[in-house]
This record gives C-alpha cells, sequence and structure tokens, in this order.
C-alpha cells in the first residue's frame, strides 16, 4: 500500500513540475505571455497546480513562513475588497484573479517538498528557454528593421527584465561548474540583454550583481577569467550585431529625443506625479485594481504623456488599490528576500534566485515588466522556488489542515476558476472570429460572433465592440424599422457598459454616436461631452464630433471655438513625439494625426459658411499636410483653386 501512495505521489509530483515547467517556459513565446489566448490557458493550468499541491502538500511539507502566508492572503483580501468597488468591476475582478493564481502557484511551490536539486533542474530548462529566446531576438535585431533586440516580447524593456532572472542564475552556474556550456550561455544572454538598450534594467543588473559580488566575492576573485571572458565576448557580438545594422541601439539617444512615449524620464514623471493625485483621492482602496488606464486621464496635464500603466509597482498599487494593499505587498516582497538573506546567504543557488527577484523589483520601479504575463509568473514561481527549501523551513504533520468546509469551498472556487477559463477561452476565440468578420465588413457575421463571445462573460471590450457593430449597422440601414432596432440595441449595449465600466470615455462616446444618428441631439452633445471631460487628450476625435453636431445644429461659432482652444494643446511637436519608434523606417502613431486633420477640415467648413475662402483654403491645405488622404478636404481645397 505504501508503495501504491508513493507512485501517486511522485506522478502528483510529475504533474506539477510539468505544469511549472509550462508557466515558466510557454507565455514569454507569445508576446511575452499577453497572448489572450495564452493568458488563459496558463491560468488554468496554475488553478490545477492548486489542485494538485492542495493534495500533494499534505503528505508532509514545509511550513510556509507565516509572516509571508499573512502577508499574501491579506493582500490578495484587500485587492478583492478593493476590486468589489472599483469603477470598472469586470476589469479589476479578471485582474485580481491573475493576481491570486499568481499566489496560488507561488504557495504551492512554498509548501511543495522540492529537494533542490529538482528545482535547479526546473532552473535550468528555465534558461535552455531564455537562451532561445535571445536567439530568436538576434535573428529578428539582425535581419528585421529592430533598433532594440526585443525578440517575442515584441518591447525591448519588458524582454530585459525577463532576462533578469535569467542572469544571475547563469552567472551562478557557470561559477559552479565551469564549463564552455554555460560561458557560451552567459554569452548569449548578455549580449541579448546588452542589444535591448534597457538602462534601467542595465541598471538593476549592476544593483543585482554587487550585492552578489558581496556574499560570493571569494568565488567571483577565483573565476574572474570565465567572467572577463564572457563579458569580452558578450562586448564583442554586441558590437559586431551593432555595426551590422545601419541603426541600432546605440543610436537611442537620438531617436528618444522624438520618439519616446514610455521611455522618456519627463513623461515617467507625469505618470508618478498622476498616480500620487490618484492615490490622495483614493486613498484607502484605490479605483480598483487594472483602472489605472480609465483613471489617469482624469489626471494627464498633456496629451503627450499617454499611458496605460505607471511605470512603477509601488505607485501602480498606491493609485489602484490604495494604502493597505500597497503596504501589505510591499512589505510581503521585503520579507521573501529577506527571508533569503536570513537563511541562504551562502546558497549560491538561492542568492542568484534571489538576484532575480530583487532586479525584477528594481527595475519594475521603473518600467512595466510585471504587465508581460511571463515576467510576472517567472517572479512568484521563483519566489517559490525561494522560500520552499529555506533552512528556516519546519516539517508539519499532515494532521495540521484547513478544516473540511474549507477544503471543500477552496476545491469548488479552484473548479469554478477552471470552468471560467475555459468559458473565457471560447469568448476569446469567438471575439476573434468577429474581428476577423469585421474586417471583412461581413458586419452580421461580426455581431453573431461578439454576441456568442458576451456568454457568461461580460468583458466591457468586448461588449463596446458589440455596440459599435450595432450601431454602424443601424446607421446605415436603410429600412426605418431595421435602423430603430439595431440602433435600440446599441442604445442599451451603451447603457450597461455606462453602468458597470463608467469611467471609460469610450463608452460615452458610443453613446454620443448613438444618439446623433437618432436626432437626439442634446443627448449626444452631452455624451460627447462627458467623454471629453473624463479623457481631454487621447482621443482628439471626441473633438471632431462634438464639433460636427454643433456645426450641425447651426451653432458653428461655438465649434469654432471649441476646436481653436484645444488646438492650442496640440502644436506641430505633440503629433512627432506621440510616434514610438521600434523599428527603424517603421511608426507606430496614435492616429491623432488624422483626428486634427478632421478638425482643420471642420474649420474650413466653417470658414466657408462665413464666406471666407483665404481662411477656408489655409485650413484646408493644413488639413491635408496632416493627412493627404483627408479626401473631403483636398475635393474642397481643388473647387476653391
Amino acid at each position: 500500500m505504501d508503495k501504491i501512495f508513493l507512485k501517486i505521489r511522485n506522478f502528483k509530483e510529475l504533474i506539477l513540475i510539468v505544469i511549472i515547467l509550462a508557466a515558466l517556459i510557454i507565455p514569454a513565446f507569445f508576446s511575452g505571455g499577453n497572448n489572450s489566448q495564452i493568458k488563459e490557458i496558463i491560468q488554468a493550468l496554475l488553478v490545477i497546480a492548486g489542485l494538485i499541491g492542495f493534495f500533494y502538500s499534505g503528505c508532509g511539507h514545509n511550513r510556509l513562513n507565516n509572516k509571508i502566508f499573512f502577508l499574501l492572503a491579506a493582500w490578495l483580501l484587500a485587492l478583492f475588497l478593493s476590486s468589489r468597488l472599483s469603477l470598472s468591476i469586470y476589469q479589476s475582478m479578471s485582474y485580481w484573479l491573475e493576481l491570486f493564481c499568481s499566489g496560488l502557484i507561488f504557495y504551492v511551490i512554498a509548501t511543495a517538498k522540492f529537494p533542490e536539486q529538482k528545482v535547479e533542474l526546473m532552473v535550468k530548462i528555465f534558461l535552455g528557454s531564455s537562451v532561445i529566446l535571445s536567439f530568436i531576438g538576434l535573428y529578428f535585431y539582425l535581419t528585421g528593421n529592430y533598433v532594440r533586440l526585443t525578440s517575442t516580447f515584441y518591447w525591448p524593456n519588458p524582454f530585459a527584465g525577463y532576462l533578469l532572472f535569467a542572469l544571475p542564475l547563469t552567472l551562478h552556474f557557470l561559477l559552479k561548474e565551469k564549463n564552455i556550456v554555460w560561458l557560451l550561455a552567459l554569452v548569449v544572454l548578455l549580449a541579448a540583454f546588452i542589444l535591448t538598450g534597457s538602462r534601467g534594467a542595465l541598471i538593476s543588473l549592476v544593483v543585482v550583481l554587487a550585492v552578489y559580488s558581496i556574499f560570493f566575492r571569494k568565488k567571483i576573485i577565483e573565476n574572474r577569467y570565465w567572467l572577463m571572458a564572457a563579458l569580452l565576448i558578450s562586448l564583442g557580438v554586441v558590437l559586431i550585431f551593432s555595426f551590422a545594422k545601419p541603426a541600432n541601439f546605440l543610436d537611442r539617444s537620438k531617436l528618444s529625443e522624438t520618439s519616446a512615449l514610455d521611455a522618456s524620464s519627463s513623461i515617467k514623471l507625469d505618470y508618478w506625479q498622476a498616480s500620487l493625485k490618484i492615490f490622495k483621492d483614493n486613498f484607502l482602496l484605490g479605483t480598483g485594481p487594472a483602472t489605472f488606464q480609465t483613471v489617469y486621464p482624469l489626471y494627464q496635464d498633456n496629451p503627450v504623456s499617454s499611458g496605460k500603466y505607471p511605470h512603477n509597482w509601488l505607485l501602480e498599487f498606491l493609485a489602484e488599490d490604495g494604502i493597505i494593499a500597497a503596504a501589505l505587498f510591499t512589505v510581503f516582497i521585503f520579507f521573501v528576500l529577506f527571508n533569503a538573506i536570513k537563511n541562504d546567504r551562502n546558497n549560491s543557488f538561492k542568492m542568484a534566485l534571489f538576484g532575480g527577484i530583487l532586479g525584477s523589483t528594481i527595475h519594475n520601479l521603473v518600467d512595466i515588466d510585471w504587465h508581460f504575463r511571463a515576467n510576472f509568473i517567472v517572479f512568484w514561481i521563483f519566489a517559490g522556488f525561494l522560500i520552499n527549501s529555506s533552512k528556516n523551513n519546519s516539517e508539519i504533520k499532515s494532521e495540521e489542515r484547513a478544516s473540511g468546509v474549507v477544503r471543500i469551498f477552496f476545491i469548488i472556487f479552484l473548479l469554478a476558476l477552471l470552468l471560467r477559463s475555459a468559458v473565457v477561452v471560447r469568448s476569446n476565440y469567438y471575439y476573434g472570429k468577429g474581428q476577423a468578420a469585421q474586417s471583412q465588413n461581413d458586419f452580421k457575421a461580426a455581431a453573431s460572433d461578439y454576441q456568442k463571445s458576451l456568454f457568461l462573460n461580460p468583458n466591457p471590450d468586448y461588449s463596446r465592440k458589440y455596440g459599435i457593430i450595432l450601431f454602424t449597422m443601424g446607421a446605415n440601414a436603410e429600412n426605418v424599422q431595421v435602423k430603430k432596432s439595431y440602433l435600440e440595441q446599441a442604445e442599451a449595449v451603451s447603457k450597461k457598459l455606462n453602468k458597470f465600466d463608467r469611467n471609460n470615455s469610450l463608452n460615452y462616446e458610443l453613446a454620443g454616436k448613438i444618439f446623433s444618428v437618432e436626432g437626439k441631439l442634446t443627448e449626444a452633445e452631452a455624451n460627447f461631452k462627458q467623454a471629453i471631460r473624463l479623457d481631454r487628450f487621447n482621443y482628439p476625435r471626441f473633438y471632431g464630433e462634438l464639433a460636427a453636431l454643433l456645426i450641425g445644429s447651426g451653432r458653428s461659432e461655438e465649434a469654432k471655438s471649441l476646436l481653436l482652444s484645444i488646438l492650442t494643446s496640440f502644436p506641430a511637436n505633440v503629433i512627432e513625439n506621440r510616434k514610438i519608434i521600434i523599428m527603424n523606417n517603421q511608426k507606430f502613431t496614435s492616429g491623432i494625426a488624422n483626428d486634427i486633420s478632421y478638425w482643420y477640415y471642420l474649420l474650413g467648413l466653417i470658414s466657408l459658411k462665413e464666406n471666407n475662402a483665404k481662411e477656408a483654403r489655409q485650413y484646408f491645405s493644413l488639413a491635408l499636410n496632416l493627412n493627404p488622404e483627408n479626401k473631403q478636404a483636398k475635393d474642397l481645397l481643388n473647387s476653391l483653386k
């Protein structure tokens, strides 16, 4: 009988290790873990790991430090309370579930009795995956138009953050095993890291290496030739790859003057100042997890400082989750790191894990690594590894378990999370089909797929897409009854959105457009103005939509005053500064040039109404300078020649 139980236990351990490896490796290959389907699949795997760990750990396991467990549980509870009072309950609860699953895998690993050899094996597989990702990044960098190395993250800084976990561990294995394989691995990882051009990550790595050298100075000195060889070869690779390209990361200083939307220090300072203001106004529980993107525009001072995240994990927790959650998470990280220094400072492997967590924590004070799921999962798994076999952990008997009621509730909750993941995967599938149908102008099929995507998953982004499609079909319908039906359905969707996602300006824009087509001009004007109040700078088209409504209502003077007033906030350099350059000769823009072109077109129309042809020509010319494809402006300008 004992042999049977041992086989069952070994099988559970094997499945748990496979899931941990899948969570460590797979997300990074799919946009840094931000692929919607991969996120849900990995989340489901973490839940399964929770179920397995729940039973696996029952056969005697390491006691998780009571302080750390209490902080983790209290933090998740504080986040849950913040989510329930959020400005966007769906977004906040979805993010809370991500964080819960992250905490769950940490708890499972920290309490499972993994021998250090098995932990090392999992880490070595992770490092092999990191080397492959680095080779992919080097290939993209050399053969593509990338100015900075991005790999499968398609963004340089978060990939640099990912490599911050790998570099200290590769250094550890090089110092321990002293072979050419680890030397080459370190060369590849270090070369890729440098080519990301991430200054924040570089500073974080320097801090980590300085801390590591304090504890293992003698070992570093003994192996100095290995390290010098790795550094020199890495620099040689960097120089070869850099000079093989006409534009490279060495030119970043030139690029950042005109394109550093997310890299500019001054813009990050705007994020941080706004975060503090949001925190001041929502001190206790914040605005709700994952709500910064919709709340920040109320505090945004200029159109250049557009952003989704504060670029600082502490300020993000303060703004979104309040003082309680931010303090609990800060203390949680402190105890995880302190536990390692206290009990494992002579263990090179554990201190390399410590270095990865420390480096990631530092880098996320100035960047957004943790918003790439691959990075955040590695953070939690490595934290679990760090706690797993700490010298201070003691054995406890299997009888010391939660009560039967709590166990049953926990199992039911995890099974419900599995069901939710299946629902969301299905929802994402139909949403993708809807987008494909919409791109082919098959609006009926798109509406059908978007509606299916909302089954048991009231995602406000998906609902808004569904509302937009209904509005589009209604606005273009020739049959009066059909038009009315579609517009009424779209209006119902917009009302629901305004109720459950009340701070999102896009919901009010949709309502304004619906009311405008329905002829309810007062309601349309009110909604367009509310959209502008919630977001003054990031969607310039709101002003164009309101101005067009005013012109149509015979209020051209008000429209002209509105447009001339807002134009002062969008000087010529703003459009250039809203461009993000990652690849040479390829710019990702916010689209504001087209929106401002439309403003000038409307001003030209107003000038024509005022019989001022000269002024009209000037405005139409300005419109075409920004958007040469503005056909309306082009036709009217030609008619005035």
